[in-house]
């Protein structure tokens, strides 16, 4: 994912920004929101995976010793 898309001269960003916008308002709506949900499936994809990768060590953490013995020391106090 690129933060920077062009560098343009001091004093010019606003100037630049407004001119993109403008740009940006004048294609279809539709184009634009289906171009950007493709832009972001491959993103939103590694997420859900990454996210389910989590959820199945985090679940095995919890049924190990080590956390059941933590888990039986806090309930000692």
């Amino acid at each position: 994912m690129r933060l920077v898309s062009r560098v343009v001269d001091d004093g010019q960003a606003l100037v630049e920004a407004l001119a993109l916008a403008a740009s940006l308002a004048n294609k279809p709506r539709e184009a634009l929101r289906a171009s950007k949900r493709l832009i972001r499936a491959p993103w939103r994809e590694q997420i859900k995976q990454a996210l389910e990768r989590e959820r199945e060590v985090f679940s095995e953490r919890l049924r190990s010793e080590d956390c059941r013995a933590a888990l039986d020391k806090l309930t000692r106090r």
